[in-house]
């Protein structure tokens, strides 16, 4: 539910019930949706409409700033002056690990990075 600040007004989703659903149901659940329906809070399906289906969200970063580096070999330069070279194996929203030869994986917090650069394997 949102609110909008310059109304007041509050912005309910609309729940979509088949009228053979509406039909069947008790007496006090049939009382409480017929005062949902009065409020518009309810809307009774002629069984025309299409319910619509959830876009699926794309797997990986997408369009992130990182994801042309994932599971290609870096250099990752942090704010110490420190650099790390190896496999960028993860990103997500404030770290990113890098799975550095010798040592295994190493999580960086992504303010402490100054740059990432690919590299050659």
């Amino acid at each position: 539910m949102t609110t909008d600040e310059t109304t007041g007004s509050k912005n309910l989703k609309i729940e979509v019930i088949s009228q053979k659903d509406y039909d069947n149901m008790n007496g006090a659940r049939k009382i409480m949706y017929t005062d949902l329906i009065k409020k518009g809070q309810v809307k009774i399906s002629d069984g025309k409409e299409r319910k619509e289906s959830p876009k699926e969200k794309p797997r990986g970063e997408g369009r992130g700033p990182f994801s042309w580096l994932r599971e290609k070999n870096v250099m990752v330069t942090l704010v110490t002056g420190t650099t790390l070279t190896g496999l960028l194996t993860d990103v997500w929203q404030y770290e990113i690990c890098v799975d550095v030869p010798g040592s295994g994986p190493v999580l960086i917090l992504k303010h402490a990075v100054v740059t990432v650069q690919g590299v050659l394997p």
